[in-house]
């Protein structure tokens, strides 16, 4: 990152350092774990922790600027896996931002992540890709495919565009808008037609993570309506590596 881009983002975010949080990922009827989702929080000079949606927020207009906050969260998420035994031997995912989904930026990633020690690693893609990346989503996937990246389709259903997202995206993982699992507790309706997407991808050869599983209510029903993988508050918040590798460690697998 240049020191335009260092001066920027210390005026935009009120100077501060990117830190990472990881949350678990558990099997449905196992309760063995999945995987890590890497999530982005910023904390500023005074001291306070900020949310992905505050950091992004005051980025927005600022698509380089996201760019170099994905590469420095992709950095910082080797470094700490390399670090942290527990993290080394577990699946990770981390989300990429559409800006960065350009054919140069998807190999400055695989080239991050070549030669690195550690378990497989997932990139998230929202559902806001515009039609040229749309349309280049092949070349790129084979990009992560050859270096054994594999691409989760991140919040199905927040977008405008959610089929032609799944169309397009070579997904081996679907993960549903979070708000869906909390809606479903009091709508017959959301149920049935989450369990009718869930067969569908279920048809397409892909695994589903319900997210924002926050209680035994959303467990129960999501596990019904046929969700391979949990990840929510109900099971673990978002934590610091150290936190993360100690969870990984303790964590005793149970019937979700």
């Amino acid at each position: 990152m240049n020191a335009d881009s260092l001066r920027a983002l210390d005026q935009l975010l009120d100077g501060g350092q990117l830190v990472l949080h990881y949350q678990p990922i558990v099997d449905a009827e196992t309760g063995a774990t999945r995987g890590l989702e890497t999530l982005a929080r910023w904390r500023p000079s005074d001291g306070k922790l900020r949310g992905a949606g505050w950091l992004f927020g005051r980025l927005a207009g600022r698509p380089d600027l996201i760019r170099d906050i994905d590469r420095m969260a992709l950095e910082r998420m080797l470094e700490e896996r390399a670090t942290f035994a527990p993290l080394r031997s577990t699946k990770i995912s981390i989300n990429q931002d559409r800006g960065s989904m350009s054919l140069d930026a998807v190999r400055a990633f695989v080239d991050s992540c070549a030669g690195r020690d550690g378990g497989p690693i997932a990139v998230e893609l929202f559902e806001h890709l515009d039609a040229d990346q749309l349309a280049s989503l092949p070349t790129l996937a084979e990009e992560f495919a050859d270096a054994g990246i594999e691409i989760w389709h991140d919040d199905f259903g927040t977008g405008e565009r959610a089929l032609a997202h799944l169309i397009a995206l070579p997904s081996t993982v679907v993960k549903l808008c979070p708000e869906l699992a909390a809606d479903g507790v009091e709508s017959a309706r959301v149920r049935r037609h989450v369990r009718s997407l869930i067969a569908m991808f279920h048809n397409l050869g892909k695994i589903v993570i319900a997210e924002g599983v926050s209680d035994a209510a959303s467990t129960e029903w999501l596990g019904d309506a046929g969700a391979d993988w949990f990840q929510g508050w109900h099971f673990a918040k978002p934590m610091p590596a150290l936190e993360a590798a100690d969870w990984l460690q303790n964590w005793e697998p149970r019937a979700a």
